[in-house]
């Protein structure tokens, strides 16, 4: 008797495990689709940092300043991801670093 009340407890657990895997996969499925668009944080972070940086870096160099914000409006329009315009200020800061 004790055998079949383990083994109904077993298959029940089996269940209850299967049945959760299965909804967790379904949650982690749904949320990479949703996410599969979303900018890297940390990169948008970092390239928002380096564009503070330059501001105050071209605030007397008006050519550097006015490229700095067309660079900033075309990430701010989405023309270019957060990777593209963190390379770019790279090459921005290159360009007018010895002036």
């Amino acid at each position: 008797m004790t055998v079949l009340i383990l083994l109904a407890f077993g298959m029940a657990l089996l269940i209850f495990a299967l049945s959760f895997s299965k909804r967790h996969e379904q949650s982690y499925h749904n949320l990479m689709q949703h996410n599969k668009d979303v900018q890297p944080l940390f990169k948008e972070r970092s390239a928002n940092a380096k564009h503070e940086q330059l501001l105050v870096t071209f605030k007397n160099n008006v050519p550097a300043l006015k490229e700095l914000i067309e660079l900033q409006n075309s990430f701010t329009d989405k023309l270019i991801d957060a990777a593209e315009y963190e390379t770019a200020l790279d090459g921005l800061a290159l360009k007018y670093k010895g002036e």
